[in-house]
């Protein structure tokens, strides 16, 4: 442990200690919910996707529904697979996703005020 909370300030990171195992962590428990409203927004047409990102909250939606039960959830999961995943648009590895790679549309210095492309 000591290793890890030492290495995680030299590549930039905040350690976060578990006291207990907990399922998803620390960050993605929290990160979960988020996640979900988020992909919730743009899924019901609220949000643009340039807001949220993409593999990682596709997996949070397809996983955190084992049920079934929650409707708004499986919107999210199926907007994401149908709109992305199927596309195989996944992010940077891919060269698309919410944006277009190697040259997002969040690094133009216009992005954030809404002049980007």
């Amino acid at each position: 442990m000591t290793l890890v909370r030492g290495f995680a300030p030299s590549i930039n990171q905040i350690p976060m200690v578990l006291r207990k195992e907990n399922h998803g962590y620390i960050f993605n428990a929290m990160y979960s919910p988020l996640n979900a409203a988020a992909i919730a927004l743009v899924a019901n047409g609220v949000a643009l996707v340039h807001d949220v990102g993409l593999v990682t909250a596709l997996h949070i939606a397809e996983s955190s529904n084992v049920t079934g039960d929650d409707l708004q959830n499986r919107k999210n999961a199926e907007f994401l697979k149908r709109e992305y995943a199927d596309k195989g648009w996944l992010g940077v590895k891919t060269g698309r996703g919410f944006y277009t790679y190697p040259n997002p549309a969040y690094r133009d210095p216009d992005f954030l005020m809404g002049k980007g492309k």
